[in-house]
């Protein structure tokens, strides 16, 4: 893929948001619409998981079989998600048009933190239709 054709489908806002000795902290916005609505739900500590994830979290996702790919995460209502909680909210993931019709309504997709499951989503809406498709084979579940 050109680099040209990158820089329309996703554009990066950057700031730097803190200095402090060696390190900087920065804010990275996509600019473009979600990709999916989902139900989220995360494995509580003593499990295996994380103790909390706020919104703007950006870990891989299953989306495939033999396809694990970044996306950043947006809550509805809140910022901050607890362990065993529910919550409704968007991913937008990184590079749709390189897996393409591999998700339906009703998919459930892990959140990992490289090898490690830390959760789950399961599709709620499709909002770009490169990622629709209408082959819901069990075997490519993500689970």
């Amino acid at each position: 893929m050109s680099e040209r054709l990158w820089k329309s489908r996703i554009t990066l806002f950057v700031k730097i948001t803190n200095i402090h000795s060696r390190y900087i902290w920065l804010e990275v916005k996509i600019l473009r619409d979600p990709d999916v609505e989902a139900i989220f739900k995360f494995i509580k500590p003593e499990d295996g998981g994380r103790k909390l994830c706020v919104s703007g979290y950006r870990p891989a996702h299953k989306v495939c079989e033999n396809y694990l790919t970044t996306g950043i995460h947006h809550y509805y209502d809140k910022d901050i998600v607890y362990p065993g909680e529910f919550i409704w909210g968007t991913i937008t993931f990184i590079t749709p048009e390189y897996y393409p019709n591999c998700l339906w309504k009703g998919k459930i997709i892990t959140i990992q933190e490289g090898r490690k499951i830390v959760g789950y989503a399961e599709i709620v809406k499709i909002f770009n239709e490169i990622l629709r498709s209408d082959n819901k084979t069990e075997h490519d579940n993500g689970v």
